[in-house]
């Protein structure tokens, strides 16, 4: 797996993650925000598709330890995460 100083999100977007000051889950997915409280990027989940609650509060917490990640880290596996909260 390679490694990177981006977050990619599962759309594709890439984001630098020192910019992310905060993620947090809404009613459709996790909008991640800068310090100005702007948002930078969105992940949708799909509530018919996955248990959106839990699958939210993992991406929030995923997103949080990659900020904290300083450096080039693994990119995360969307397709993995997800994975686990289909209904």
């Amino acid at each position: 797996m390679s490694k990177s100083n981006f977050l990619q999100l599962p759309n594709g977007q890439f984001i630098r993650p020192f910019m992310i000051c905060g993620a947090s889950a809404t009613g459709t997915g996790v909008m991640l925000v800068d310090s100005a409280n702007k948002m930078l990027g969105f992940i949708s989940v799909d509530a018919s598709v996955y248990d959106a609650e839990s699958a939210k509060n993992r991406i929030v917490d995923l997103i949080l330890e990659r900020c904290d990640t300083k450096g080039p880290a693994a990119a995360i596996n969307w397709d993995a995460v997800l994975e686990g909260f289909k209904l």
